[in-house]
């Protein structure tokens, strides 16, 4: 997308993404077409707009959480992307279950041990595929990467921290979790938050895009974040409900936050309803914002 100061979207252009499901329960993306696509987009913004390349004053990336991407010292993906939704690691989820049991990771993280949890993703790769988690210099979530790749330096959104279930709700990390995992603390970069300055485009991506080199690149942000935010969520008591994964029915409700913390803030729908998190059997969501 294309956005103006003042006037918000101008254009957008998008482009096919291709899905790849081996097996039963594999959900997996090549990086690469990613970034092509991020090239292709952006070019056609600025060959179909009177937008001047010189005129961009910065590049902010944004998608689901929580995607795994798995990156060498150098910052190159080595293999493709499990996203969100991968399922592969079922036997996993039981063994971490077992391994945690003397803690409550819901209450701890906001989010039970599911699929979508990133420590199960990260157990089956060292069993599968253990040539690829030793060279595994870091990990991070999709549109992270893609911002790494125009030239940012290593890091993960905030949000794609808090729903990977490696971290406390108040974004702390969970020491005994990351263990399980067998996860070295140093394999999650520089934590961001969104608006945060990461680096500057690099001279190869400027190229393939048509714009100057140095653009600042902003973090962005996750979908259910940013999707409440442009349902209109921008004053403290706004909140958003969505129901569904394919379809999403929202309103916007006046309600009272009783969560502290980060800007954005995922809420557990249960009693008391304080808890950061996603409702997973049925796909529910609260997102609310705190000044």
């Amino acid at each position: 997308m294309l956005l103006e100061i003042g006037l918000g979207v101008v254009a957008s252009s998008s482009a096919e993404t291709r899905l790849f499901s081996d097996e039963a329960g594999y959900s997996e993306a090549e990086t690469s077409d990613w970034l092509e696509n991020v090239y292709k987009c952006v070019k056609d913004l600025i060959s179909s707009t009177s937008c001047r390349p010189e005129s961009i004053v910065g590049i902010s990336t944004t998608g689901m959480v929580p995607a795994v991407v798995l990156l060498d010292d150098d910052g190159r993906p080595l293999s493709r992307a499990i996203l969100q939704n991968d399922a592969r690691a079922v036997k996993e989820i039981d063994e971490l279950s077992r391994k945690l049991s003397s803690i409550s990771v819901l209450e701890d993280t906001g989010s039970p041990l599911s699929q979508q949890s990133v420590a199960p993703t990260l157990r089956w790769v060292q069993a599968h595929a253990p040539q690829i988690w030793a060279a595994s210099r870091y990990v991070v979530g999709s549109y992270d990467w893609v911002l790494i790749a125009l030239g940012g330096k290593p890091h993960v959104e905030a949000n794609w921290a808090l729903e990977s279930g490696l971290f406390f709700i108040d974004g702390k990390p969970h020491s005994e979790i990351m263990r399980a995992a067998g996860l070295n603390p140093t394999q999650i970069p520089y934590i961001a938050k969104a608006g945060d300055l990461v680096g500057h485009l690099d001279s190869k991506s400027a190229e393939e895009m048509g714009l100057v080199p140095g653009i600042p690149l902003y973090v962005g942000g996750a979908d259910h974040v940013l999707s409440a935010f442009s349902a209109g969520v921008a004053d403290e008591g706004d909140g958003l409900i969505k129901l569904g994964g394919r379809e999403t029915y929202s309103w916007r409700l006046k309600i009272l936050l009783l969560t502290k913390g980060s800007i954005w803030t995922f809420i557990r729908l249960r009693a008391y309803g304080y808890l950061m998190g996603a409702w997973r059997p049925v796909e529910v969501s609260y997102v609310g914002f705190k000044k």
